[in-house]
């Protein structure tokens, strides 16, 4: 829903995942009242490729090598796509190394 707000937050990336994107972290300013789970996983789906897509395969929020938290909170508690990340927010983003099983 756009409107005269700006939502603004903060994304920080740990672990290999900072090497593969080049970055620390980044501010997200969206021209929107609310901003929602779908709406960062688009952003991030569209600014940084291949490596979130997965994240829409299925239509859940439940990732198998990325863990996304908002506020301290994961992502998947909130089990709804369209609930609200409020202004201010810090998003922490992780790459998870999956072991192989011999």
């Amino acid at each position: 829903m756009k409107g005269d707000a700006m939502t603004k937050v903060k994304i920080t990336y740990f672990g290999p995942l900072k090497y593969l994107l080049g970055l620390d972290e980044e501010w997200v300013e969206v021209d929107c009242v609310k901003l929602t789970v779908e709406d960062l996983l688009t952003h991030l789906s569209i600014k940084h490729g291949k490596l979130f897509s997965p994240m829409f395969s299925d239509g859940s929020l439940c990732l198998s090598n990325i863990n996304i938290f908002i506020n301290g909170k994961h992502i998947v508690e909130y089990k709804e796509k369209n609930a609200a990340i409020h202004d201010g927010s810090e998003i922490s983003v992780v790459l998870v190394s999956q072991a192989a099983g011999g």
